[in-house]
């Protein structure tokens, strides 16, 4: 009945003891009784020990459900002030309630969050409050959990900035470079979809939608959804009132990687020209559409010239950001500092993303690139830009294992790369980071640990294209198990 489960022996005990007078065949009866009505019998355990918690216990347990990740006590007592519930004491004992039941998750921070058994019946309390308490609460928890850069405090507060109505912070958000790095919750597209679409919104809320959406799709090489919102964009520019130069730049530079893919490099340079004429320089406008000429050169195939325009603008970020290279290629410290007291963080992201291009068009010219993958990968780590910085780090990878530097290349998998991507909810990232871990393993002899690597990804739905990845490096593998490598080499 309790599948020897340890929530539900614990709480299967204590209705037994408050609800049946310690009669355990009594309990036993009952429940055998009622399961024709429920899935389950641990189903009907808890819906039988949430009724008998007290009111106030219920009442947090509910706004445990509603924040949906760890809450420190002061955090709890907060919500629990919106609830209505103004005693600390009277928070804390309620809390000690859950938990004595085992309904509750403690965290070595001091955090705690509701058992994931107790959600549904919790949901269902939180559905139940008046509406003007819930829409406190809701607000105090989005409060409580902006400027928070962990990945499931974020998703939630964005998720709550929609449900709230705070719909131009959540456009706000979208202006961040960083902004499309992480595994935000897919809902807010729709919010975006809605926004885009609402006649009733100003001219530029819906080209900011629009330009989120453009940038979504083009993350993911939708590129028939991106010219879609491109030319929504295209319309609304075109008849609204109050477009000023931010806005035909944030145009232009979608616009650009789309001529690009075109192979319409007359296109390309005409539109770049005419966007460059319209804009003071040097400024960050000059800069953003610098950066999509040059992406828009990498997707026309103009390898050559778009690592030129790349490497040039990098040189004119390092410029403006006063960055010396020896901060940028040396020590992390130093590099940490400027940018942590820097006014423009964003700039950050914006050098690490001309590195980024330098890399892939090298890659593509099948030439050395040097060092500059490190500088980029640092730049996306602290500007949490985490996929980015995976990319990144497996050119940096590369490099290291070229200079025969094969143990250092594995401690930057395995103590940076496979964190980041685990942390940050990257699944799609770990079989190439744990591909190529496989070969590093080879490279240092231990033939055994990377086949074993290569055979854990049996376990994983994989892309054609990361079905050839690992392939690939099963060969290199083998290869290299035949034939091992000299030290050195």
């Amino acid at each position: 009945m309790t599948a020897g489960l340890p929530l539900y022996v614990l709480n299967s005990a204590l209705l037994t003891r408050t609800v049946h007078a310690g009669d355990t065949a009594a309990f036993c009866d009952a429940v055998q009784a009622q399961t024709h009505l429920t899935p389950t019998a641990q189903e009907l355990i808890l819906d039988q020990t949430f009724e008998q918690l007290p009111e106030h216990a219920r009442t947090v347990a509910a706004l445990l459900s509603i924040a949906e990740v760890p809450l420190s006590g002061g955090e709890l007592q907060q919500l629990a002030a919106a609830a209505g519930i103004t005693r600390p004491t009277v928070t804390a004992r309620a809390v000690r309630e859950l938990a004595s039941r085992g309904l509750t998750q403690s965290f070595t921070d001091g955090h705690t969050a509701l058992h994931n058994a107790l959600r549904p019946l919790a949901a269902q309390a939180a559905e139940d409050l008046p509406a003007q308490t819930a829409q406190d609460i809701a607000h105090t928890l989005s409060r409580l959990l902006e400027g928070h850069r962990g990945i499931a405090r974020l998703a939630r507060w964005m998720r709550l900035l929609a449900e709230t109505g705070q719909t131009d912070v959540l456009l706000e958000l979208t202006s961040l470079e960083s902004f499309y790095e992480g595994g935000y919750p897919r809902e807010l597209r729709a919010v975006m979809a809605d926004l885009a679409d609402d006649a009733d919104r100003d001219t530029i809320s819906r080209l900011e939608a629009h330009n989120a959406l453009a940038t979504w799709a083009y993350g993911e090489d939708d590129w028939d959804t991106c010219a879609r919102h491109v030319h929504a964009m295209e319309d609304l520019v075109a008849t609204g009132d109050t477009i000023g130069p931010r806005e035909r730049v944030l145009l232009a530079t979608r616009q650009l990687p789309l001529y690009g893919l075109a192979e319409d490099v007359d296109a390309l340079d005409a539109a770049f020209e005419t966007a460059l004429a319209s804009i003071p320089a040097p400024s960050s406008y000059e800069r953003a559409l610098r950066y999509s000429y040059a992406h828009g050169l990498y997707f026309a195939g103009k390898y050559q010239a778009a690592g030129g325009a790349a490497a040039e603008l990098a040189d004119d970020y390092r410029g403006h950001l006063h960055l010396e290279n020896a901060q940028l290629f040396g020590d992390t410290t130093a590099l940490r500092e400027a940018f942590e007291s820097s006014e423009t963080p964003d700039d950050y992201k914006r050098l690490a993303d001309c590195y980024a291009l330098f890399v892939k068009s090298c890659r593509k010219l099948g030439i050395g690139y040097g060092p500059v993958a490190f500088p980029a990968m640092k730049l996306y780590l602290f500007t949490a830009a985490w996929r980015s910085a995976v990319d990144l780090g497996q050119d940096a990878v590369e490099t290291l294992m070229q200079v025969g530097e094969t143990r250092t290349a594995l401690d930057l998998l395995d103590r940076q790369l496979i964190p980041v991507a685990n942390d940050y909810n990257l699944p799609e990232d770990i079989v190439g980071l744990r591909s190529q871990r496989a070969v590093v393993l080879a490279y240092l002899g231990d033939i055994a640990a990377a086949r074993a690597e290569l055979d854990a990804l049996d376990h994983y739905q994989v892309t054609p294209h990361q079905t050839y990845d690992i392939e690939h490096q099963r060969r290199v593998v083998e290869r290299l198990a035949a034939h091992p490598p000299t030290p050195g080499s």
